[in-house]
C-alpha cells in the first residue's frame, strides 16, 4: 500500500486509490466551503471545559476512513523494520490499558500532557511530514491533497477519522527523542495520544526526566524533556505534571497501576449508583458528562444517546477489569466480578427493559436463521409476529437476541440449552432488583425438547416449580411476567425433538459446494457442513422451501405472545 500511494502523482491518482472521482474530490476539498463539510459540537470535558468535536459530513467522512486504511496500512508495513512503536493510543491491538500495563509496579509514575494536540499539528506540518517523511516522500500535489482531506481550519479536527493515525505518524519523532531520553534515565516510556507517562523503580526519580519545583504539582519537567517536546513541535501542559511514588495512588491514562492495572473506586462506584438508580427509577447522572444525560425516570423512558453513554461507560469498565482478572474463563463466567454484575444489569435493562417489541432467545444463530425464514414465508394468520406488506416484504414483529460476545457471556446466554440455566438465576436476581413500575416486554426463550434441556429444567422446577421436562407437552411454560419457555413440539412417535426436524426435508438434503448437512458436533468438515452455514443459506433462500412443518413452532410463540399482551 505504502508504494501505491507513494506512486501517485496528481488527483486522479489519489482518487483511484481512495476510490473517488477527481472531480468529487475536487469539489470536496476546494469547492465546497469548510461551513459545509463540518459540524462543530461542543462536549462537556471532565475537569468542567468544553472540547469542540468537528464531524465531517457523510462525503467527507467516507473519504476520510478510506484514507485513514491507506495510512494505517502503510505505518504497519513502515513499523516492520523498526523497533516497536511506544504509542498505544489509536494503534491497532493496543489499547487503554496495554498502555498502562507497561507502568506496573513501579516506584515513580510520571505523567505529563501535551497542550492542544490535534490543533498543534496544522496544515502545513500535516504537508510538510508526508513530503519530507522518508518513508513517505510524496509528490508535493499529493502531499497538499492529503492534508487537504486531514485538515480544518488549519489544524487535524478531533472527529475526523484521519487524526488519530497522522498524529501518530507525526509523533514518531517525539516519541524517537522521548524513549532515546527514557533509556538514559533507565525508565520506561510510553505515549497514550497526549498521554505521556514515565515510570522507574530507582529510589529516587531522575532528574533527567523531572526536576522540583513551587509549582502546585511539586514538579515540572526538566529542562532536557521540555526541549526535546518543543522540538518536535509540541508543548507541554503545565498543570497536568504529576509524579507519583508506590506509596500512594499510581494513574496513567485513568487507571490504577500499582499492582494491576484496576479502575479507581470512584469511577466504578458512580456508574454502579448510576445503574443502580435506573433499575429503581429514580434520577441518575452520570459523571463527566452534561446534564443531557440527567434523567428523570417518573417523566419518560432513557433515550438511546442516555443508555449508549452508560454503556460506553460500562463497557469499558468491563473490559479492563476483565483483561486484569487472571481466573479462567470459567470461574470469571460462573462467579462474575462486581463490575461484570453491574454491567450484566445493565444490559438486562437494554434488551429486557427498553425495547417494546417481543424478543426470542435461542439456542443459537441457526435458530433464529430458522426462525426468521418461517416467519418471511408465514400467511396472515401470524399478524402479531409479522407485517404482511408487499410480497416478499414481510416485515418482522420481533427481535432476536443475536449473541453479541460480550453480552452473550455477561448475560449468561453464549449458546446452548445448558447455559440457559446461568441466564435464568441473573434473570431472577436481576427482576428482583427491578422497579414494579417499569413494562418489560415479553422475552421467550426457543428449547429443542431433547436431552440437553436438563440443566434449564432443574434450575426451572427448582426456582418456579414448573416442570418442563421432555415428556411434559405444552405450547408454552410461564415462567413469570413477560418470560416464557417455548420448546419444540414432540413428533410421535419421537419424543425428543431439534429444531431441525421441522425443516423442509429438501433444505436439509441440500448440496452446497460438493457437502452435506451434519447436524453432530463433531462432523468431518471435508464432506460436511453444520448448523451455520445451513441456517444462512436457508434464510437467504426461503422462498425455495417449505415450512408447512415449521407452522407448529410458529403457533405456539404466536400463544405465547397472546398470553403476554393479554
Amino acid at each position: 500500500m505504502l508504494s501505491d500511494l507513494q506512486a501517485c502523482k496528481n488527483s486522479y491518482d489519489l482518487g483511484a486509490l481512495l476510490d473517488i472521482q477527481p472531480k468529487h474530490l475536487t469539489y470536496l476539498l476546494f469547492i465546497l466551503s469548510e461551513e459545509h463539510r463540518y459540524t462543530e459540537v461542543c462536549l462537556s470535558k471532565k475537569n468542567g471545559g468544553t472540547r469542540l468535536i468537528s464531524v465531517p459530513n457523510e462525503s467527507l467522512k467516507s473519504l476520510q476512513k478510506r484514507l485513514s486504511k491507506v495510512l494505517y496500512e502503510c505505518q504497519y508495513e513502515i513499523d516492520q523494520n523498526h523497533r516497536p512503536r511506544r504509542s498505544y493510543g489509536f494503534e491497532k491491538k493496543r489499547t487503554i490499558y496495554d498502555n498502562a500495563h507497561e507502568h506496573i509496579g513501579k516506584r515513580w509514575v510520571f505523567n505529563i500532557d501535551l497542550q492542544d494536540f490535534f490543533p498543534t499539528i496544522n496544515f502545513g506540518r500535516v504537508r510538510g511530514f508526508f513530503i519530507s517523511n522518508r518513508s513517505f516522500a510524496l509528490d508535493p500535489k499529493v502531499a497538499t491533497l492529503v492534508a487537504q482531506i486531514c485538515c480544518y481550519k488549519n489544524q487535524l479536527p478531533q472527529g475526523a477519522a484521519t487524526s488519530p493515525v497522522v498524529s501518530n505518524l507525526i509523533c514518531g519523532s517525539l516519541d524517537f527523542r522521548l524513549a532515546r531520553l527514557a533509556r538514559r534515565a533507565r525508565c520506561t516510556y510510553s505515549r497514550y495520544a497526549d498521554d505521556i507517562t514515565f515510570s522507574t523503580n530507582q529510589k529516587t526519580f531522575p532528574s533527567l526526566i523531572a526536576k522540583a519545583s513551587s509549582s502546585d504539582q511539586g514538579w515540572e519537567p526538566s529542562d532536557e524533556l521540555d526541549a526535546r517536546v518543543k522540538s518536535a513541535g509540541f508543548v507541554i501542559n503545565p498543570t497536568k505534571t504529576r509524579l507519583s511514588s508506590h506509596d500512594s495512588r499510581q494513574l496513567v491514562t485513568g487507571l490504577v497501576v500499582n499492582k494491576k492495572v484496576a479502575i479507581p473506586r470512584e469511577t466504578y462506584k458512580a456508574s454502579r449508583a448510576a445503574v443502580h438508580a435506573m433499575l429503581r427509577n429514580k434520577d441518575w447522572f452520570l459523571p463527566r458528562f452534561t446534564d443531557s444525560y440527567r434523567w428523570n425516570c417518573t417523566d419518560e423512558s432513557p433515550t438511546t444517546d442516555q443508555l449508549a453513554a452508560l454503556e460506553g461507560r460500562l463497557s469499558y469498565l468491563f473490559q479492563i477489569s476483565d483483561r486484569s482478572d487472571d481466573r479462567e474463563v470459567n470461574p470469571k463466567f460462573y462467579n462474575p466480578s462486581a463490575i461484570a454484575r453491574t454491567y450484566s444489569d445493565f444490559l438486562y435493562f437494554k434488551y429486557l427493559v427498553k425495547p417494546s417489541r417481543p424478543l426470542i432467545i435461542t439456542e443459537g444463530i441457526s435458530d433464529i436463521f430458522y426462525i426468521k425464514a418461517a416467519l418471511l414465508s408465514a400467511d396472515k394468520s401470524l399478524n402479531l409476529l409479522v407485517d404482511h406488506k408487499a410480497a416478499a416484504d414481510n416485515e418482522i414483529l420481533i427481535d432476536f437476541f443475536n449473541f453479541p460476545k460480550t453480552a452473550s457471556r455477561v448475560m449468561g446466554i453464549p449458546g446452548g440449552s445448558s447455559n440457559f440455566s446461568v441466564f435464568l438465576e441473573r434473570h431472577r436476581n436481576f427482576v428482583r432488583r427491578l422497579s414494579t413500575n417499569y413494562n418489560r416486554r415479553p422475552v421467550l426463550i426457543v428449547l429443542d425438547n431433547d436431552s440437553g434441556i436438563g440443566s434449564a429444567q432443574k434450575v426451572i422446577k427448582d426456582v418456579y416449580k414448573i416442570d418442563i421436562s421432555t415428556k411434559i407437552e405444552s405450547n408454552f411454560f410461564k415462567l413469570e411476567k413477560s418470560l416464557y419457555v417455548v420448546k419444540t413440539p414432540q413428533a410421535p412417535p419421537k419424543i425428543e425433538t431439534s429444531i431441525e426436524d421441522f425443516l423442509d426435508p429438501v433444505a436439509l438434503n441440500v448440496n452446497l459446494g460438493g457437502k452435506t448437512f451434519s447436524s453432530q458436533k463433531d462432523y468431518d468438515t471435508s464432506a460436511h457442513f453444520g448448523k451455520f452455514i445451513l441456517g444462512s443459506h436457508i434464510l437467504k433462500n426461503f422462498e425455495k422451501y417449505s415450512f408447512s412443518s415449521f407452522d407448529p413452532i410458529l403457533d405456539r410463540i404466536r400463544a405465547a405472545l397472546d398470553d403476554a399482551i393479554a
